[in-house]
C-alpha cells in the first residue's frame, strides 16, 4: 500500500479520535465499517483466495487478529466441524474482535484467546501504539500481557489438525515460528505472514531472513492475485516484490507435496 495514502488516513484517524467521536456506539460502528473497507479495498488485498486453504475438520489460526476482519472470514469459510482460534492481546482491540464474531454468528466456532504469540509461555510486553489501532507490538515498555507459544495452545486443543495460520504480529514474526515447531511440523498448515522488513529489524529479523527461514522449511512463497494466488517465487524474486511494495507484503507460503 502507498506510503502516502496511509499516512493520509492515520491522520484523518487521529483527528477522528481527538473528538471523542470513537467512543460512542455511532463512532465505533463507523470506524469498524471504515476499518473493513480499508482493509478490503487498500490493504489486505484479494483475500478470498485463501478460501481453498481451510480444510474440513481442521482449524484456521489468526494470530494478530486485531478487530477480527480475517477471523470472521475463515468463520463463515470454515465448513462443519472446522473451528477458528484468534488471539489479540490488546483490551479495545479484543472487544471490538469478541462483538465481531457475535454479531456474525461465529461464537460457537470461533475461540478467542486474549494474549500475544511468541517463543515462550509466560508474560510479555505490549507496546501500545494510540494513533494506530493495528501497530500494537512486543517492546520493552508498554503493559503486561500474556504471551504462549502457538505448540502450547495447541497442544491445549487436543493437538487438531491446523490448515492455515496467518502471522501479523508487526516484525515478531519469527517469534511465533520458534515457538510454532512442533506445530508446523506435525500437521504443515499453509501460512500467510506479514513480511515487512523494517519491523523485523527490530527483533533482530529481515524479510531476507525470514523468507530463506520459510523456504528451508520447504515452503513455497506465493502472493494473492485477483485470479488466484502467484506461482511460487524465489527467495531473490520475493524480496524483489517486497521493495516494490514499500517493504512489506502478505506472503502465502504453501508446503511442499509430499514426497
Amino acid at each position: 500500500m502507498n506510503r502516502n495514502l496511509q499516512a493520509l488516513l492515520l491522520a484523518i484517524f487521529r483527528l477522528v479520535k481527538a473528538t471523542g467521536l470513537l467512543a460512542t456506539g455511532p463512532g465505533r460502528y463507523v470506524f469498524e465499517r471504515a476499518y473493513n473497507a480499508y482493509k478490503t479495498f487498500l490493504e489486505a488485498g484479494p483475500v478470498e483466495q485463501l478460501r481453498p486453504f481451510v480444510g474440513d475438520g481442521a482449524w484456521v489460526v489468526d494470530i494478530g487478529a486485531n478487530v477480527g476482519f480475517f477471523t470472521t472470514r475463515f468463520g463463515r469459510w470454515t465448513p462443519n466441524g472446522a473451528h477458528v482460534l484468534a488471539i489479540e492481546p490488546e483490551d479495545l482491540n479484543h472487544r471490538r474482535l469478541t462483538n465481531a464474531v457475535a454479531k456474525a454468528g461465529l461464537a460457537e466456532k470461533v475461540k478467542i484467546i486474549k494474549g500475544v504469540v511468541s517463543d515462550a509461555d509466560g508474560t510479555a510486553i505490549l507496546k501500545i501504539n494510540p494513533n494506530h489501532p493495528g501497530d500494537h507490538r512486543l517492546g520493552e515498555e508498554g503493559i503486561p500481557v500474556a504471551a504462549y507459544r502457538l505448540d502450547t495452545l495447541i497442544a491445549d486443543l487436543g493437538e487438531p489438525q491446523i490448515a492455515l495460520i496467518k502471522i501479523d504480529v508487526q516484525g515478531a514474526e519469527e517469534k511465533v515460528l520458534d515457538g510454532a515447531e512442533a506445530t508446523l511440523a506435525r500437521t504443515r498448515p499453509a501460512l500467510f505472514v506479514e513480511v515487512h522488513d523494517v519491523a523485523l529489524r527490530d527483533f533482530g529479523s529481515s524479510a531476507d531472513q525470514i523468507l530463506r527461514r520459510l523456504a528451508a522449511m520447504d515452503y513455497r512463497l506465493h502472493l494473492l492475485e485477483k485470479g488466484g494466488i502467484s506461482l511460487a517465487m524465489t527467495v531473490e524474486d520475493a524480496l524483489s516484490r517486497l521493495t516494490s511494495t514499500d517493504d512489506y507484503a502478505d506472503f502465502l507460503c504453501l508446503p511442499e507435496p509430499a514426497s
